[in-house]
This record gives C-alpha cells, structure tokens and sequence, in this order.
C-alpha cells in the first residue's frame, strides 16, 4: 500500500518540528490563536446543540503538536473511553517492550513426560492460509520423532504466566459468546474463538478436536447458518442454513486451556505421537516441579511480533490482542500476567519514559469493562492529545502512528471519512463504542502541513432514540471536516 501523505509528515516533518518548536516566530503563537477563535464559533455549534440534549455529555479537544489548544469543548470532562482505552495500553506495550519483542511457547521433555510452558502467543492462529497451529504440532512432533519418542505417558500444560481469569469480570455476560469476548489463557488458540463450518450438509469445526466434540443438531433449517456453546467447549448447537450453502460461523469459547488440552491431545496423536494424558498444572505445581537450568527440547517462537500485534489490536479494535498486550506487559514487568499487575505496570511506565500527568482509571486492556453507576476506563480527551503529542516526538511514535486505522482506507475507518477535505488520507485515528460510550482520537494532517492531536468523546444513555452512534460518527466528521476547510 502507497503510504499516507500524513505517514510521510509524520516521519519527516516530526524530527524537524521538535527541533524547531522552541524557535517558532513570535508571531506563530498570535496567529494560532487567531486561527483558533475563527473556527471556534463554527465547530462549536455542532457539538454544543447535541451535548445540550438530555443524557448525552461531549468532550473535545484539538490540540497541535506544542500542545497548544486549537479548541476545546469540556477537554477535561472524564469519560468513558470505550476502545480508545486501547491507546494507553498499546503505548504502554510500545514502550516497554523492545520493537522485536516476540511470545514463546516452550517444551521440556523428562522422561516419558513433556512440559509445554506457554507464554502468551497470540499468533497461534490461522493467518491467512498460513494454519500456524497444525504447523506448531508438526514442529513439536518432529522433534519429539527425533528423540525416538512416539509416545507419552504425560504431557503436561503450563499457562502460569497468565492469571486464569480468561474474561475480565466486568465484562457483559449475555454477550461472552461473542467473538469481541473472547476469553485468553497463556496456552490459546484461534484468539479465544472456534469456528463452525457447514459444507456439502454437514458441520465441522475449525479445531480438530476429534471425537470430544458433541453435536446438538435442529432438525428445521433456517435462514441462516448458526451455532453456539451449550454446557461446555465441546457441546456445540447448530441450524443449517435454508439454503444449504457453505457457510462458517465463528464464536468466543468458555474456556481457552482446556480446549488446548484436547486439541494438543488430539493433534500429537495426528502427527504420530501418542499421547496417555494430559494434565493441566497450578502454581503450586509448577513451582513444586521447577525446570529452571533446563534446556527446552523445543522453542516455538510467535509468528507476529509486539509491532505486528499492537497494528493489529488498532486497526481492527481487537479486544483478544489488546488484554494479551496489558497481561504480557504484567507478565514482563512484574513477573504475573494478571489484570491488578498489568494496570500497575501502565500506570507505572508512562512516568518513567517522562510522560508525566496523565490521568486514566483503567479497569481491563480494551475498554470492553463497563459498570453501572461507577464508570471504569475512563479519561479525558485533554489526557488523551497529551498521550498522543508524547508519543509523536518519542522514538516509538512513527509504530503508534502506524498501528492506527488510515481514514477512507482500512480497520474501522475504512469506509468512513471519504469526502473530498480528508484527501489524501488525513486521518490516522482510534474509534471506540460499547453500549454508552463513542469515541475517535488520533492525528489530522491540515492543509498547511500542520499536524494536530484530536479527541472527540461521547458518553450517553443508550435507551434514548437519538443516541445512535451512527449520529456521534457524522459529528465527528462534520467536526473535522468544518476544522479542515476553514483552514483551506
């Protein structure tokens, strides 16, 4: 893909301007706020009117890259954040881990025994036509041939260095089968989901999990094809499509370690290595039966990167990436993968890379958490341009640049702002929206090549008829559109 003009300011006018800010004219400073007052009045008047409105409060700030205000509409409101919660978390993964950061799943062999220690991979997935999961197990199973081993008495999982609250508490329970609710264990596949598959009049799911899997067949056919958990993983209710064509359905699973445990099972067995049992391990087990000095039989590096990951988790809102990211943080920085650490870490790392200030309440990595009466994951748009002027002048901005969505061109953006004052592909931006929150910050290239930091942050009463977030999108376009052209 050609790159952004906005990507190529971003690289090239950036070093130049930080050296350039404490030299500005005198004047840059007056005609900035000059400019400021001529636009106030009209972007005001598009927010204000819907802000006025009963259960709906609005924060807004634009900002350049001095951190001069070019408007401000309640900038220091604290509000829920919905998925722009996902910028303090990759910024924080950004600084703290190096940019060739990578997961490793490890195996140790004692015996007739095989340890496999999890870290946290996220790429054990299918990526494209790659099936990196089938390739992992032809890996482990070569190597095991290769020690003469073609059976097992005992293969035991280790996912320690993740905690084993897969979902956060906070996270709405009639909708954890969702694919946006997916549950995430050190030892995890397809990202928390599982995929039903109808072909030729039959159902099958992605993970081949042998014969574990119970179907709960309709006998009527539907509109479309669709299916769910019952009791467990393994008990799956499906419809089949009326129409009888191939269809796939995907679906977040309840319990991510113990569906590896059948599949690991399943899949060893597949390539060649039988396997008697396998166990799931706690801590107190783990630390009982330490393999520290010993050399792993096989090292699975991860498939993606921490920049690979962090892109992702942007661009497309990845709820599964973004708490894999805060409990690997936890994990790296204070040595357990856990919500209470991972939310320490961040809070700790902004400091120590001199970004002091910011104010945020995180409650889980996505901003997926919600709670009635007590909000959770919340900031400010005036916390959120200073978290995004930081990051810009630092040497992991031009990777939190990228990571964000491209206006008019991919991610959640990729059919919004297409009119005629957003080319060429002004905005690199975060959204946000859970049921009562509506957000969108990031970085707007102006016509004079000046790069400003918005944020536009909406919280509402989602049982009210006119808090739509279709209407919160045409604002926030209509707020940068009309900032755009006033400066044409």
């Amino acid at each position: 893909m050609r790159e952004s003009s906005l990507s190529l300011m971003f690289r090239l006018v950036l070093p130049i301007a930080a050296l350039l800010l404490p030299y500005a004219p005198a004047g840059y400073a007056l005609e900035a706020a000059v400019a400021a007052q001529q636009v106030d009045v009209g972007l005001r008047s598009i927010v204000s009117p819907i802000d006025a409105e009963n259960h709906i409060r609005i924060g807004v700030r634009i900002e350049d890259l001095e951190g001069d205000t070019i408007f401000d509409f309640h900038g220091d409101r604290e509000l829920v954040l919905a998925s722009n919660n996902k910028l303090f978390t990759t910024a924080a993964a950004l600084l703290v881990l190096p940019s060739d950061y990578r997961w490793h799943t490890r195996s140790y062999l004692t015996d007739q025994t095989l340890r496999v220690v999890g870290g946290g991979d996220p790429s054990l997935r299918k990526i494209g036509e790659r099936d990196v999961p089938e390739q992992y197990l032809a890996s482990l199973a070569k190597v095991l041939k290769k020690q003469g081993v073609t059976r097992l008495e005992r293969v035991e999982l280790d996912a320690t260095a993740f905690d084993d609250q897969y979902r956060h508490p906070l996270w709405p329970v009639d909708q954890s089968q969702k694919t946006y609710c997916a549950p995430m264990s050190a030892l995890s596949l397809h990202g928390g989901c599982t995929q039903v598959n109808f072909r030729n009049g039959g159902f099958s799911t992605a993970l081949p999990l042998g014969g574990s899997v119970e179907w709960r067949k309709s006998d009527k056919a539907f509109d479309s094809l669709s299916a769910w958990l019952g009791k467990d993983d393994f008990q799956i209710h499906v419809r089949r499509p009326r129409s009888g064509r191939s269809s796939s359905v995907q679906f977040a699973m309840k319990n991510p370690l113990e569906v590896f445990r059948v599949w690991i099972r399943e899949g060893l067995k597949r390539h060649g290595v039988a396997v008697d049992d396998v166990v799931i391990l706690d801590q107190e087990s783990v630390a009982a039966n330490s393999l520290a000095g010993q050399q792993a039989l096989h090292d699975w590096p991860s498939v993606w990167n921490i920049l690979d990951v962090v892109t992702a988790c942007n661009k497309v809102s990845d709820n599964y990436l973004a708490e894999n990211l805060m409990k690997t943080i936890a994990m790296e920085v204070h040595g357990s993968g856990s919500y209470p650490r991972g939310l320490q870490a961040i809070q700790e790392i902004f400091p120590r890379h001199e970004i002091e200030g910011l104010e945020f309440a995180q409650a889980d990595g996505s901003g997926m958490a919600r709670q009635a009466g007590d909000p959770v994951n919340t900031s400010t748009p005036a916390d959120l341009c200073q978290l995004l002027r930081e990051m810009a002048l630092r040497e992991q901005g031009a990777a939190f640049f990228d990571s964000l969505p491209i206006a008019g061109v991919e991610g959640r953006l990729g059919t919004r702002f297409r009119n005629a004052a957003f080319k060429p592909q002004r905005v690199h931006a975060k959204t946000g929206f859970i049921a009562g929150a509506s957000s969108l910050s990031g970085y707007l290239l102006m016509p004079n090549e000046e790069i400003l930091v918005f944020s536009i942050v909406v919280n509402f009463n989602n049982k009210n008829p006119n808090t739509n977030n279709a209407r919160f999108k045409k604002m926030q376009e209509q707020l940068l559109e009309r900032l755009i052209r006033n400066a044409m």
